[in-house]
């Protein structure tokens, strides 16, 4: 089966209310983001979860990151002072944090840590998505081992699974900047758009990173 692709430039709140519509069903989407086209489901549904792994072929011991709405949403699934006051600094944006998680909070990431992933994106459409319906388990919406599209088009041909495709025009930003602050020894685990100069000056890494 095709996946069917509408235009948020053209059909803005028919992209919002269908994908609401999906989500809500348990089925995933695909989205663009300010770094990449993602493909999302809820992070409360499991099986939704589940089947982005399947659609990928990704290996079920990966986690996925998760987006949220705004700082409050992510004090939902991590503990409050875990998720530092300095990462406003730079969310929305393309920051991601692994902190440690809510025990008792239904998240689904994919694997059984006890940390999470937690990034809250400048692309507005994401944020609207989510604080309608909950935070979003997503990754690059692309088959494991392939290279990243940047259209819509190109997800739609690569991912034929009767898919939603919300398609946001080009999108090919750089990954995010992703730090490890699960434990006292904060870490950079990736590095992207936002330096590790931005970081130790927002005092979020030491000065060794």
């Amino acid at each position: 089966m095709t996946n069917r692709i509408i235009s948020i430039r053209n059909e803005r709140d028919l992209a919002v209310s269908e994908t609401i519509r999906e989500l809500q069903l348990g089925n995933p989407v695909v989205f663009p983001t300010d770094t990449v086209y993602g493909i999302g489901a809820l992070s409360s549904n499991k099986e939704s979860v589940k089947k982005i792994f399947e659609i990928k072929g990704r290996s079920f011991t990966q986690s996925l990151p998760v987006l949220v709405a705004d700082f409050d949403q992510a004090t939902e699934i991590a503990f409050a002072d875990s998720v530092p006051e300095e990462v406003k600094e730079f969310w929305p944006g393309p920051l991601t944090v692994i902190v440690p998680r809510r025990s008792g909070i239904p998240i689904y990431v994919g694997s059984e840590k006890h940390t999470v992933g937690i990034r809250c994106p400048k692309y507005e459409f994401v944020r609207d998505i989510a604080k309608e319906v909950g935070p979003l388990s997503v990754t690059s919406a692309n088959p494991s081992g392939v290279a990243t599209p940047q259209s819509a088009l190109e997800v739609a041909e690569q991912l034929e699974n009767n898919l939603l495709v919300i398609d946001g025009g080009s999108c090919a930003g750089q990954p995010s900047t992703l730090v490890d602050l699960s434990s006292s020894d904060s870490k950079i685990l990736r590095l992207g758009e936002i330096s590790e100069q931005e970081l130790s000056e927002a005092g979020l890494i030491g000065n060794g990173g």
